[in-house]
């Protein structure tokens, strides 16, 4: 009989088929954010669980056969599983509804940050963009209102993605869309932002998640495959390449930065250097075109791994005890460690404990934990004094109930389980230096 396992990365549920290279990924609705209390959100989260089951499974019965049978026995302890969620949840809710009467239908979100400005979306397909939207009038520069937009026009997107250089959509047929706000000059005096139509990435099909940082870009498809391509690539004359599928690869989430990591179904991490060599002047690296991976030593029973839309070159692992590993630059400490030396291979970071959750950046580390309070490492955010930095875990005050986070250049955003957003750090026109509450969960939800 084929071993199953399941497992829950972010908002994707995958079911694997350990000793096969078969695999059902289900992308649930963001849970990062705007989180309802209690049963609401579960019963949300079990629906989509249900339903995509349900579909995946009678399509697989069309073709009978051994796998067939194992997925429908997945089906089945999926279904178990996403019962148990629902009684914890029913028990350890705030705020029960007396009667369904009462229960009201809330949308979640999830955010990202990248250079500075944000991106957030919704389960209904709402997208809202802020930060960096300058404009120019009668030689004047400003910003927009540091508060999330809602961006008209964007049809059946499913999740969206902060870029540096450009941000990515997926939408609900899985392909992939570059997309973001361009600027226009007038004249030598006036200017101003426009949203530039979404355009597809060609090659990319049944796509559930993305990263990216300037130059590459990374996505896993429906069966767990893995797609890399270069944006733009660092170095003159480098073209960008078309998105390419890594061999003998399957993924339950990937982190890129100038390497790409990768978290496969078994707990282990795997590695695609984007850049090789040089361009012959040895100055810039080139492209890599090989579709090959490596096995990232000395980690197992990962659980989660760190992202980053800036390319810090700072990586970490969290293993499901709660272990947290650690490796890549750490100029400012922003690794835990106090000798400020660069890790070849993984080393346990022993004042990282109980995190739920890394992002990382130029310099800066920030670490949700399991706890809801927020910690930073490495270069204070938003502050450009290179002695302004530090080894240990310093405590954000101010947050508490944090369900996620995001790091940009200079800025960083929290959210509340009751869906309130706070960001600190560089706006464009002055600097945070504690968490300002931006927006607030009633606001959002009931923007039109």
């Amino acid at each position: 009989m084929t071993n199953i396992v399941l497992r829950s990365v972010s908002h994707n549920v995958l079911l694997y088929f350990a000793g096969t290279k078969k695999s059902m990924r289900f992308e649930l609705p963001p849970q990062t954010a705007l989180a309802p209390k209690g049963f609401p959100l579960y019963g949300k989260l079990i629906g989509n669980i249900w339903t995509s089951i349900l579909e995946r499974r009678n399509n697989a019965l069309q073709n009978p056969g051994k796998l067939t049978r194992d997925i429908g026995r997945a089906a089945l302890i999926a279904a178990a599983l996403s019962l148990t969620f629902a009684l914890q949840a029913a028990a350890t809710s705030e705020e029960t509804p007396k009667n369904k009467a009462e229960t009201v239908r809330e949308p979640s979100y999830a955010i990202s940050a990248a250079h500075r400005h944000n991106v957030m979306y919704d389960d209904q397909g709402r997208v809202w963009y802020w930060g960096g939207l300058e404009k120019l009038v009668n030689g004047v520069r400003s910003f927009e209102e540091y508060k999330p937009k809602l961006v008209n026009g964007l049809e059946d997107v499913a999740s969206a993605h902060a870029g540096h250089t450009t941000d990515l959509l997926i939408k609900k047929d899985g392909t992939v869309w570059e997309w973001g706000y361009e600027y226009t000059a007038i004249d030598g005096k006036n200017g101003g932002f426009s949203f530039a139509p979404p355009r597809k990435i060609e090659g990319l099909e049944r796509i559930v998640s993305v990263s990216s940082i300037s130059s590459v870009g990374g996505a896993i498809d429906e069966d767990g495959s893995v797609w890399v391509w270069h944006i733009v690539p660092d170095g003159p004359e480098l073209m960008p390449t078309k998105p390419m599928k890594l061999r003998d690869i399957q993924a339950v989430d990937l982190s890129v930065d100038d390497k790409v990591h990768i978290l496969k179904a078994d707990g282990t991490v795997w590695k695609w250097d984007a850049y090789v060599g040089n361009n012959g002047n040895g100055s810039y690296a080139r492209p890599n075109t090989a579709d090959s991976v490596t096995k990232v030593e000395g980690l197992r029973d990962i659980a989660a791994i760190s992202h980053t839309t800036e390319g810090g070159k700072t990586y970490f692992a969290i293993k499901e005890n709660g272990t947290v590993y650690g490796w890549g630059r750490n100029d400012h400490g922003n690794l835990g460690r106090s000798d400020y030396k660069p890790v070849s291979k993984p080393a346990v970071i022993p004042e990282l404990k109980d995190a739920a959750s890394i992002v990382t950046g130029y310099g800066s580390t920030l670490i949700a934990k399991k706890d809801g309070t927020v910690w930073t490492l490495g270069l204070e955010i938003g502050q450009y004094s290179p002695t302004l930095y530090t080894d240990k875990p310093k405590k954000v005050e101010g947050l508490e109930n944090v369900v996620s986070v995001a790091l940009g250049s200079d800025h960083a955003l929290a959210v509340t389980k009751d869906g309130d957003i706070w960001s600190w750090g560089y706006w464009g026109t002055s600097n945070k230096e504690k968490p300002v509450l931006v927006s607030s969960a009633d606001r959002l939800r009931f923007e039109k």
